[in-house]
């Protein structure tokens, strides 16, 4: 909503909802897998594995790898991560229930932040109008050294508190996390809030962009 509200204003480091940090989040789904072709009866350290697509990696034909804390009825799948701003969302009161009683999960849900810099003129105007659903539009932010980019609300992921490596030194107004969490409720359960700001906002631009 470019120009309708404001986006960012300083802020101290704080894992609170809208505050903009650096992590490295996973890309999901995972589409590789380690197959565990054999492993040792003697070290579970020395094993046999092969790259594949996590169809050919499936759980259950292999025995437990306590070193990778591995039931044989789980399987290890292949993902990468790289180092780019997060917006967190919430959930930092998460608890974790495990059998030994419940204790703090110490996690916080993000979501990672891409950039546009690569991307054609057309899709930039259309992810700025927030055509896609999956896509909440960030202008740059020269002064915080921001690039203009996009929230990936698929990608939304818990990360240990921990994870979170540098605080950028700014966070999403409270219009814009109230947009932001608008566009991830709508995003993730397919509801449609027409008679909200975001959705004024999209059919006046993409209208704007279809008429040319």
């Amino acid at each position: 909503m470019h120009g309708w509200i404001d986006y960012y204003e300083p802020a101290q480091a704080t894992v609170t909802g809208g505050q903009i940090w650096f992590g490295e989040p996973i890309a999901l789904p995972a589409v590789h897998g380690l197959r565990i072709d054999r492993v040792s009866p003697r070290d579970d350290t020395r094993a046999s594995v092969t790259f594949a697509d996590r169809a050919a990696a499936a759980a259950g034909d292999h025995p437990p790898i306590k070193v990778l804390g591995l039931r044989s009825d789980e399987s290890a799948a292949v993902v990468t991560a790289r180092r780019r701003p997060l917006v967190v969302l919430g959930g930092a009161g998460a608890t974790e229930l495990t059998p030994a009683g419940p204790r703090a999960a110490d996690t916080v849900l993000v979501v990672p932040v891409e950039s546009v810099a690569d991307h054609p003129r057309e899709l930039r105007l259309r992810i700025a109008a927030y055509e896609f659903p999956n896509a909440f539009y960030l202008p740059a932010a020269p002064q915080h050294r921001f690039a203009e980019g996009f929230a990936r609300l698929d990608q939304a992921q818990p990360l240990p508190r921990a994870a979170l490596t540098g605080h950028r030194g700014f966070a999403l107004t409270a219009d814009a996390l109230d947009a932001l969490v608008e566009w991830f409720v709508a995003y993730s359960t397919g509801r449609r809030f027409e008679d909200s700001l975001i959705a004024d906002y999209r059919r006046e631009r993409l209208a704007e962009l279809d008429a040319g």
